[in-house]
């Protein structure tokens, strides 16, 4: 496999590992409801599909309140509990209600399927007709909630496997997005609850849940804070809060090294990651736990210490422009600067911030245009597992550059080398198996023979023809 495939799937097997409760096994129903279902052997309602089907449609919970005509208990449950003003507000944007009555015949057999021997019951399905919980008799109000909280929030509510989608998950992202919406509207304080309340959310610690939407939620809770000062205090303190619980086992806490990623630079405190990194390396020397975080925090760049230093030196634009200046003045190396910037742009793309990349690669062009700085930057992108057709060019303005008719110019092996392979790489990476990276290595075969070029070019070629080259979803221009 290659390496960013054996990354996802360590750290995918640490947040199954680690979400399993021991001895537990996953729960829900084994036969999930769905209109699309041929091979049911659960009777399921006209209504009772079209509710599922509009439930999957807007991402929400379905509760199905079972009823039986005549009892008290029942009509109580309809009369004060589900007409109530706060289970209303709650459900508008979580839940469609189904009613159900025994008495009809269309529902007698989804009543015994379910073994609903109490009437009122309400269930609380996902929208894919698991079961997640479920309320016999009458429940005021306020007991409604906390109960049905309870049963969306239950460790126990798993898929019955683990890559798939906790119960719960769609609806989070429709409440962040609706309580994104609030924030612009200015309503900061029931953004700041609903947002809550999907920080909470136990789906939100699910095993795919961090990696694929806890920064968006992240990014919209600190959004909030930047304008509403209790958002602000919430958000610092849950960033301290998953600080101290990933610091208190050597077993890696995968929810809480997200939030420590996410959520410092969405505030901008890239710093304040690498500093947690110490900490944990500190905290537990002999243990996963850092190298784990590493890997979560800078995805391909899995040398943090290298990271830290230039961070330290580089670390923004203002930072860029005195540097280069005191380069010139200086004379300082050109590899030195080339190395320390092109890692600089390696961690810009692997954190996403393309624009701030760009603006680099300007910045580094205008103070040095040669073959070097080219391959410099093309084998960042290269590491950082997000190159464009951009990085490809760059590939080619360095292998161009370097080969031997080039002028006058004396061109060092290891530039040479570097740029055949570096090109050949990131077209393998675009398109698996592409014939011209193929033939760039062969022809770099005949003409660069030392012993250790020809093992180079032998194990990249290797690679590109077992299709060894992690592939990289292009980003946008």
């Amino acid at each position: 496999m290659t390496q960013t495939l054996s990354i996802v799937a360590l750290v995918l097997w640490m947040q199954l590992f680690l979400l399993q409760p021991a001895g537990a096994e996953p729960q829900g129903s084994a036969q999930p409801i769905t209109p699309t279902s041929r091979d049911r052997k659960e009777a399921v309602s006209p209504a009772l599909s079209a509710a599922l089907e509009r439930a999957q449609k807007q991402a929400k919970y379905l509760f199905v309140a079972v009823l039986k005509k005549g009892d008290d208990d029942s009509a109580k449950l309809v009369r004060t509990t589900l007409a109530d003003g706060v289970v209303v507000q709650w459900m508008e944007h979580r839940a469609i209600l189904l009613e159900l009555h025994v008495d009809d015949p269309d529902v007698q057999q989804f009543v015994a399927d379910r073994k609903i021997e109490t009437f009122p019951t309400v269930l609380v399905l996902a929208n894919d007709g698991r079961e997640l919980g479920r309320q016999n008799g009458f429940t005021p109000p306020h007991g409604f909630l906390t109960r049905v909280n309870a049963a969306i929030q239950s460790d126990a509510i798993r898929p019955e496997s683990g890559i798939r989608s906790w119960a719960g998950e769609d609806v989070i992202m429709n409440i962040a997005k609706r309580a994104r919406a609030i924030t612009a509207g200015g309503r900061h304080e029931e953004a700041l609850k609903e947002f809550t309340w999907c920080l909470d959310h136990r789906a939100a610690r699910s095993p795919l849940f961090p990696s694929t939407h806890l920064e968006e939620l992240v990014a919209g809770v600190a959004k909030l804070a930047e304008a509403y000062q209790p958002a602000m205090k919430l958000f610092r303190l849950r960033l301290s809060q998953a600080e101290r619980k990933s610091l208190q086992s050597a077993r890696p806490q995968v929810y809480s090294l997200y939030l420590v990623k996410f959520g410092h630079l969405a505030l901008g405190r890239e710093d304040k990651v690498v500093q947690h990194y110490d900490r944990l390396l500190r905290r537990w020397p002999q243990s996963s736990h850092a190298t784990v975080f590493a890997r979560i925090i800078y995805g391909p760049l899995l040398n943090a210490r290298r990271y830290k230093a230039i961070a330290d030196t580089v670390s923004d634009a203002q930072a860029v422009d005195l540097f280069l200046e005191e380069s010139r003045r200086k004379n300082r190396d050109v590899r030195e600067v080339q190395s320390l910037l092109a890692g600089r742009y390696e961690i810009l793309l692997g954190l996403g911030r393309d624009r701030d990349a760009e603006v680099l690669v300007e910045k580094v062009l205008a103070y040095d245009r040669s073959a070097g700085t080219y391959l410099a930057l093309a084998e960042a992108a290269l590491r950082s597992g997000r190159a464009t057709d951009v990085n490809i060019a760059q590939a080619r303005n360095a292998y161009t550059m370097t080969k031997k008719n080039n002028g006058d110019a004396v061109i060092p092996s290891r530039d040479r080398k570097g740029a055949v392979i570096v090109l050949a790489k990131l077209l393998a990476q675009r398109k698996p198996y592409d014939p011209e990276a193929i033939q760039i290595i062969k022809s770099a075969q005949d003409e660069l023979t030392t012993e250790a070029d020809q093992a180079a070019l032998a194990e990249c070629l290797r690679e590109i023809q077992l299709n060894n080259i992690p592939f990289t979803k292009e980003r946008s221009k």
